[in-house]
């Protein structure tokens, strides 16, 4: 099934099929329109341009997670050496509990997207272990890798987690995370930009890198 995220047009929202979509989009001048194997991949597209704050007029559960590591491709070529530090971070922020959980860790020689992928999976695995999986979560990271590649998952599940380039890359992390996100009923991912005016994004970034500074 496809959802067709209309982003600006006649009518602004999220279609099931291309001909609701073409009537908002079709001779509408600046019209931007992408289709989706996934609604949360759909909704990410149509949130990227909002501001990310902590309103909970449309959720439950705000969660920010990111991840990081120091000198990813500086050396020569451009890989991870085994003793670059890298550090994933999450908050989970509550709207009834007026409380907030946050995890942090790190590795060495992990890179800047498996950290991004380890974060988002400590964060769900930390939900799933408080019951709140059912409730309604915004999940907000500064990852397009994560965020644009979670509407491929069951394209490549379906072909063995292969791609068109040969095995997918971080298959480990993506194979832990499909079923955690399906254990999440009612979730939506906004893109937020690194170090910018997100305080939920900064707060995590700052974690991360004081793991890195403090703690490896």
């Amino acid at each position: 099934m496809k959802f067709y995220a209309v982003r600006k047009g006649r009518k602004v929202g999220i279609f099931n099929t291309w001909q609701e979509t073409k009537e908002n989009v079709v001779n509408f001048s600046g019209a931007e329109y992408k289709s989706f194997n996934s609604m949360e991949a759909a909704q990410a597209y149509l949130n990227a341009d909002k501001p990310v704050v902590d309103d909970y007029s449309d959720c439950d559960i705000i969660v920010y997670t990111d991840g990081g590591c120091r000198n990813n491709g500086v050396h020569k070529g451009g890989h991870v050496q085994k003793d670059d530090k890298a550090a994933w971070a999450y908050t989970i922020r509550c709207k009834d509990e007026a409380c907030s959980i946050d995890g942090v860790g790190g590795e060495r020689g992990a890179t800047n997207n498996q950290m991004e992928l380890t974060g988002l999976i400590e964060a769900i695995e930390m939900l799933i272990k408080k019951n709140w999986q059912n409730r309604k979560i915004r999940f907000c990271l500064d990852s397009k890798y994560v965020i644009e590649n979670i509407d491929r998952l069951s394209t490549w599940k379906a072909a063995g987690w292969r791609n068109t380039s040969g095995l997918v890359a971080n298959k480990d992390k993506w194979q832990k995370l499909e079923p955690l996100l399906q254990e999440c009923t009612n979730k939506s991912f906004f893109w937020v930009k690194g170090h910018a005016d997100s305080e939920g994004n900064n707060y995590v970034d700052r974690k991360l890198n004081e793991y890195m500074d403090d703690e490896m």
